[in-house]
Parts: structure tokens; C-alpha cells; sequence
């Protein structure tokens, strides 16, 4: 990889420098959940800060994903997930039974959104559009006159002929040369 054959000493320096940063971050609540497992309980803390610091692992390995040569995200951010999803599964196993349900399912259909945008992230819509037959009822004003189309016989007819249309519609034609409504 381009990155780890030291074409930019800063940049891999600096990287390295900030992977180290962030190992520190996640490490940050051992001290917590190491309290949490020898007391048994979670004592009110909540899991959301941890689901979020998950799914941002989540997204910064994805986009280590579309851009060059980004192994040093793509470690980091793997570690990342790891000691996330540690924390997480350590929180549900010790959590009262009224504070685990929504957790779970928010973690469940959180984790079950990312894996199905991984897998239909590249499929393409199909955007094929279904027309109608235009057909019109041939309905003319009473001044204008019909015109004349050719229909599926190739018979040339004009359109509002009354010998050619349902009775309703020649009804309705004679009522309008009439001018009766």
C-alpha cells in the first residue's frame, strides 16, 4: 500500500499519531464496564453513547472503504468496533430487563441497516416507465370538426361518427348538436 511505503513521512506520522489517539478514546470507559461487571449492574448508565460511537466506526470504515489506500482507517476503525460491540454486548448481559429490549432492537435493526446498505449500496433502480395506448374518446366540440384516424383495421373513420360510437356516447353527441345538456 502507498500509504505504509512512506511517500509522505507527515502524513503516516501523523496518521500512526492519531490512531494512537483514538485506541485511547475507545479505551476511555474500560474503567466503567470494568465497575459494571464486578458490580453485576449497570447503575443507570446508558448505552447510547456506545451504539454511537459503534456506528461512527461503522461509517469511518466505509469511507476508508471508498477512498485510496486508507489502511490506517480501516485498522483503527476496525478496533474500533470490536471494543464497541464488546461494551455493548458487556452492557446488555448486566442491564435491567425494562432497559434492554429497546437497546437490543435499536442495536439489532442499527446493525441490520449498515449490512443491507453494504449489500444494496451498488444496485442500480431500474427506471423503465410504462406508457398507456393513448386512446381518446373522440369527443369534438359541437363547431369543430371530427377528424379522421385510422384504427386497428387501417379503416380510415372519423372520430364522433354516431354509427361507430356505444349509444351512450352517440347519446350524448346528439344531445350537444341539439344543445340539450
Amino acid at each position: 500500500m502507498a500509504v505504509l511505503s512512506l511517500h509522505h513521512p507527515w502524513a503516516f506520522t501523523f496518521g500512526i499519531l492519531g490512531n494512537i489517539i483514538s485506541l485511547m478514546v475507545y479505551l476511555a470507559p474500560l474503567p466503567t464496564f470494568y465497575r459494571v461487571y464486578k458490580k453485576k449492574s449497570t447503575e443507570g448508565f446508558q448505552s447510547i453513547p456506545y451504539i454511537i460511537a459503534l456506528f461512527s466506526s461503522m461509517l469511518w470504515i466505509y469511507y476508508a472503504f471508498l477512498k485510496p489506500d486508507a489502511s490506517l482507517l480501516i485498522t483503527i476503525n476496525s478496533i474500533g468496533c470490536a471494543i464497541e460491540a464488546i461494551y455493548i454486548i458487556t452492557y446488555l448481559v448486566f442491564a435491567p430487563k425494562n432497559a434492554k429490549l429497546p437497546n437490543v432492537l435499536g442495536f439489532l435493526f442499527g446493525i441490520m441497516q449498515m449490512v443491507l446498505y453494504v449489500a444494496y449500496k451498488d444496485v442500480k433502480p431500474i427506471t423503465q416507465e410504462y406508457k398507456l395506448p393513448e386512446k381518446g374518446l373522440g369527443v369534438h366540440p359541437v363547431d369543430s370538426k371530427p377528424s379522421k384516424i385510422e384504427n386497428e383495421d387501417h379503416h380510415i373513420v372519423i372520430e364522433g361518427d354516431p354509427k361507430r360510437l356505444d349509444d351512450t356516447e352517440a347519446t350524448t353527441r346528439k344531445k350537444l348538436k341539439r344543445g340539450i345538456r
